[in-house]
């Protein structure tokens, strides 16, 4: 350590809040000082990664090739990644990557995915791993990258869909990446699917949820009969549910029905503190009906593509506030015009 420095300058802790002012460039110069800057700025340049590339990287000198079936780049690396260069990562960067944030649009890194998977050891890649995200599934059931990153120490995991994908995973490959998801992550706090709502991805996506304890935060897509995942998960502890809205990559706009054969025999969410539905306001009303504790609920947010009426929007009212009674955000949408109705409920 220079001796040069002011004495705060060798604070850790100061050192840190000082860094987490700096950008990443700034970062990059400062790891060159002395030991204690470059264990800092490492810390916060790898604490989490949205980089794929850059991430590869680590391992060796990536190589792009050119598909023949579309003439589209696909990147592999020029030489199998070497157990130096994996003693290096494992010294230097494993520990520190505590959020994967991985998003990209084309299958173009998939090889050089598999290829670090099969120059790993069984060990975890990221041990300190607590958020994983990733950017969609691509229908190869166990052989999904994904995979490799997951471990029980991952609380936090989103599958996010940012565009159609043009052939979805089928049901058995579907099924099989849920079910290693629940098998390697099983003690996931929050999941967010945001995937296409293949009517069929119902069972697999409850199948997942069910065989996770410690379940508080669920995000499904719209399904537009998303009745078997509600009442399958009627007993689980959850704090929060969403549905959401997948205009774009969903063949269906959001929730519209709601079929429970017989409400009497149906508990649903008792724990349940936040809930936000992308749906028609008679999805909304079936759903409340059903609620076995909504006095818990503090937060809702309802949306409604349809141009619901006054009396829809009435009726929904007249369900939930005499429900609701700890209600302190309330916030309805419907044709793009937001009302806030708080008020209301509370007076």
């Amino acid at each position: 350590m220079s001796l040069s420095l002011p004495r705060a300058l060798r604070v850790p802790e100061l050192l840190q809040n000082i860094m987490e002012e700096c950008d990443d460039r700034s970062n990059q110069q400062n790891v060159l000082v002395c030991k204690l800057w470059s264990e800092t700025g490492l810390d916060l340049l790898w604490y989490k990664v949205t980089d794929l590339k850059r991430f590869l990287e680590l391992f060796g000198k990536l190589k792009g090739r050119c598909r023949d079936a579309d003439y589209k780049i696909e990147f592999d690396y020029a030489y199998r990644p070497s157990p130096a260069s994996w003693r290096r990562f494992e010294k230097v960067y494993q520990t520190r990557i505590h959020i994967f944030s991985i998003s990209y649009s084309d299958n173009q890194w998939i090889p050089a995915l598999k290829t670090l998977a099969t120059t790993r050891s069984n060990s975890a890649i990221l041990p300190g791993l607590h958020t994983l995200e990733w950017n969609k599934v691509y229908g190869l059931g166990l052989g999904e990258s994904a995979l490799m990153f997951m471990h029980n120490s991952v609380h936090r995991f989103a599958l996010i869909q940012s565009e159609p994908v043009p052939n979805p995973a089928t049901l058995d490959d579907f099924t099989s990446f849920c079910e290693e998801v629940g098998s390697r992550m099983p003690f996931l706090s929050t999941l967010r699917l945001v995937i296409e709502s293949q009517a069929e991805y119902q069972a697999p996506i409850l199948a997942l949820t069910r065989q996770l304890p410690n379940l508080e935060h669920l995000s499904i897509p719209p399904f537009e009969d998303p009745s078997e995942i509600p009442i399958g998960l009627g007993d689980k502890s959850l704090l929060c549910l969403e549905v959401l809205p997948m205009d774009q990559v969903s063949k269906y706009p959001f929730s519209s029905t709601l079929n429970i054969s017989d409400p009497s025999t149906i508990t649903l969410f008792s724990c349940l503190r936040e809930l936000e539905l992308h749906c028609s306001y008679d999805f909304a009303i079936t759903f409340f009906q059903n609620v076995t504790s909504p006095g818990n609920i503090q937060r809702i947010a309802l949306h409604s593509n349809w141009p619901e009426t006054s009396d829809a929007v009435r009726n929904l009212i007249q369900c939930i506030a005499p429900r609701a009674s700890q209600l302190t955000s309330f916030v309805l949408n419907f044709c793009n015009r937001k009302y806030e109705v708080l008020n209301s409920l509370l007076a």
